[in-house]
């Protein structure tokens, strides 16, 4: 099933807490990073990544985009980067 970088990280982001930093929004992100890769591999740039989410996320909050949320999406957007440098490191992601 094709799963795009925005359907696969929703029920990541539209969780009001998605910015807390709180262990069930991590737990929640990393499985939507896991889904994902697991799907598309590493499709996806760190900037597509960081673009794509916020422009969903900004739609969500109505248009509304504050430092709280680019802080939050960078802290989040780096460990992505983290997580898809490791998995392609040790030939975990499919098609790598």
């Amino acid at each position: 099933m094709p799963m795009t970088l925005v359907e696969a990280f929703e029920p990541w982001f539209k969780a009001d807490s998605w910015l807390s930093h709180s262990p069930e929004d991590d737990k929640r992100f990393h499985q939507c990073c896991y889904d994902f890769l697991q799907i598309r591999g590493r499709q996806v740039s760190t900037e597509d990544f960081a673009d794509r989410l916020r422009d969903a996320i900004r739609r969500q909050k109505g248009g509304e985009w504050l430092e709280k949320h680019e802080d939050a999406l960078t802290f989040y957007t780096l460990r992505f980067d983290a997580i898809v440098a490791y998995l392609g490191d040790t030939d975990q992601l499919p098609g790598g």
